[in-house]
């Protein structure tokens, strides 16, 4: 039998929330690449997680809980994302989504400036097409928008 862990509310939309709690910190100040890849590897583990939340909360169709898994596989950037969150979970991947790797981490230092700023960056490629990890998550939530939109629920 299911046993539900967290309370009452509306479920699926506090894993939407948490998705985009998780893409601010993303943009943020990192003291180093490790909490930077802390930040990456949470938000594509909570954008993927939606799929799970609005396929378990009962208060949704029928319809939108039945559909969303072949939905979302159907979308590039949700499958990158499947790929670098169950990655990032198991080290390896069995079976690969959309071909995604984290090509190169990258630091940029702003030494003339009072303090120094780092500015921390991944290269990802899924398929043919190269872009830093931010440009991936923005386009993750822009298909998650779209996805929910046509589900009624944006």
């Amino acid at each position: 039998m299911a046993h539900r862990t967290v309370p009452a509310g509306d479920f699926w939309i506090m894993q939407y929330d948490r998705m985009h709690r998780s893409r601010k910190r993303m943009a943020g100040t990192f003291s180093s690449t490790e909490e930077y890849d802390d930040a990456v590897f949470h938000f594509f583990q909570d954008a993927w997680h939606l799929k799970d939340w609005l396929k378990k909360d009962s208060t949704l169709p029928i319809t939108v809980r039945s559909n969303v898994e072949a939905d979302v596989a159907r979308q590039p950037f949700l499958c990158a994302a499947a790929d670098i969150a169950n990655g990032s979970k198991h080290l390896e991947l069995d079976t690969s989504r959309a071909g995604t790797v984290i090509t190169e981490r990258r630091v940029n230092l702003y030494i003339e400036e009072d303090p120094v700023r780092a500015e921390h960056e991944h290269s990802i490629k899924t398929g043919s097409v190269s872009m830093t990890a931010a440009e991936l998550a923005d386009k993750v939530l822009t298909k998650w928008d779209e996805l929910l939109k046509a589900y009624g629920l944006r």
